[in-house]
């Protein structure tokens, strides 16, 4: 069995522990994004899982032309100026990709 720490021991244990939960949250902080936009990407992507009723739903940005695959969506790149046009792109392709996964039945559209 151990022996117990002396007071000043486990004040300086402590201390410690205090200092690298401290560092780890700081360095957590630190590796956060630059970029303006990516609150905003991060926001419609989940935004587009809710409105397709898919949490498994993959979504991307790429500078590629906008569409949906059977796991997910390429939405328009939005770039670091996140420009008005940028932006309502982005949410009009995004809308309506989630529409139309979670709505379009193949059947009906072949009749």
């Amino acid at each position: 069995m151990p022996t117990p720490l002396s007071p000043v021991a486990a004040l300086l244990a402590s201390q410690a522990l205090a200092i690298w939960t401290a560092l780890v949250i700081y360095r957590a902080m630190s590796k956060a994004s630059d970029n303006p936009a990516d609150p905003f990407k991060k926001s419609l992507a989940d935004a587009t899982k809710a409105l397709a009723n898919d949490a498994d739903m993959s979504v991307t940005y790429s500078v590629d032309p906008p569409g949906l695959t059977n796991d997910g969506a390429r939405l328009p790149q939005v770039t670091r100026r996140m420009t008005r046009a940028e932006i309502d792109r982005a949410r009009g392709t995004a809308d309506a990709g989630a529409l139309r996964r979670r709505f379009h039945n193949v059947s009906s559209h072949t009749r």
